[in-house]
């Protein structure tokens, strides 16, 4: 299987290079494939990898310097923390010539400022909103001006934090028709990353008791949500991933995916049993992740492509994360299994021309496609998933 993912590996290389993104964003430009290439150069140590990735990184600052709009505001996603997140990666590993302390002054008072005007109107989303500033944040809290940073953010959004009798939520209205009717649950857009990140930033909190208790409030939040599934009936997740108060009894999609599924309860479940040393969660985690082991077929998947955000891809990359934080080997036969299913499905699209005018993107495209094969192969644990808490 190695051979076969390094042969796809070099096709889909050749086809990225050739097709350079028009944007800069992260998610869907070229800052997410310096994020890629900087991962190639860790696997394959070709400093011709490191080269691409550092052009990238000086032309997006180039262009900001001379007042070209080549970002959109502070988001991970399409802004600045996404720029933040990538050349602070490169410096971390000491393959690029910067003072992040001193030269990022700037920078980082501009993500603080807007994140903390993203919460005061509930735009909290962990790819376009508050949220996603403070996961950059979380990569340099152990600095004091960034530790600073978080705590002043998330004090701050705990008091806009929606309470009920039955737990936690944040509104989070970036995605304002949605938000309007309820709290959304999944990854992308919702509770799973918000309490995922609450958690890899809490030895750096002074109110350590207060988000502790949210923390939980929040995952027992979404617990009381759980449903019954029914085969018969084509009904396979255990967890709707929004709350509609309109219709609270709506179908949800049958999606087994990275952006919103039981695969992200199953995850955040996991990392918050170990938290908060919660035994009958594990168990439920075990109960849920194991049931999602079964879904194959594309009627209880909706799964008919590869790309990493609700596609094969990102389904191997999230099974190999619950099984380094579980131990459970059943979720690395989950991850080999969905690793086989990306190689057969895109040497078809690689044949068909599926993604065209994508293939430099991170979620849609073939670059995040090519770093679930790359962690694959690579025995070095690349850290670019952990970008998408993983």
């Amino acid at each position: 299987m190695h051979q076969i993912v390094e042969r796809i590996l070099k096709q889909t290389d050749q086809l990225i290079e050739q097709h350079p993104p028009k944007r800069d964003y992260m998610l869907a430009g070229s800052l997410g494939l310096g994020l890629y290439y900087s991962q190639l150069y860790e696997h394959y140590e070709e400093e011709a990898y490191l080269d691409r990735c550092i052009r990238i990184i000086e032309d997006v600052f180039n262009k900001l310097n001379n007042g070209e709009p080549c970002l959109l505001g502070a988001s991970l996603a399409n802004g600045v923390a996404g720029l933040a997140y990538l050349t602070n990666l490169v410096a971390g590993k000491g393959w690029l010539n910067i003072d992040i302390e001193s030269e990022f002054e700037v920078l980082e008072e501009y993500l603080f400022k807007s994140a903390l005007q993203e919460i005061e109107v509930d735009c909290v989303d962990y790819l376009h909103g508050a949220f996603g500033c403070i996961h950059y944040f979380a990569t340099r809290k152990h600095a004091e001006t960034p530790r600073r940073y978080i705590n002043e953010l998330v004090d701050k959004l705990l008091s806009r934090i929606i309470r009920e009798e039955n737990g936690v939520w944040f509104r989070n209205l970036v995605l304002k028709k949605a938000a309007e009717q309820g709290a959304n649950l999944g990854l992308a857009h919702g509770q799973c990353s918000m309490l995922m990140i609450l958690m890899n930033v809490f030895d750096v909190l002074d109110n350590q008791e207060e988000v502790k208790k949210v923390i939980r409030q929040g995952v027992e939040y979404i617990m009381l949500q759980k449903r019954d599934i029914d085969p018969e009936e084509g009904r396979y997740n255990i967890f709707p991933f929004h709350i509609n108060r309109e219709e609270p009894e709506a179908a949800t999609p049958n999606r087994l995916a990275w952006c919103y599924s039981d695969l992200n309860e199953v995850l955040l479940f996991y990392k918050a049993a170990s938290f908060l040393k919660w035994d009958e969660l594990k168990r439920l985690a075990d109960l849920v992740g194991l049931q999602t082991l079964m879904r194959k077929d594309r009627p209880s998947t909706l799964i008919d492509d590869t790309h990493f955000c609700h596609g094969s891809a990102g389904v191997a990359q999230v099974y190999r994360r619950i099984y380094q934080e579980s131990g459970l080997v059943a979720y690395e036969k989950g991850y080999e299994y969905w690793i086989e299913q990306t190689v057969l499905m895109l040497e078809h699209e690689l044949r068909t021309d599926y993604y065209r005018g994508k293939e430099s993107d991170l979620l849609e495209g073939l670059a995040g496609v090519g770093l679930t094969l790359l962690s694959f192969i690579s025995r070095k644990e690349l850290k670019w998933s952990e970008m998408l808490l993983l």
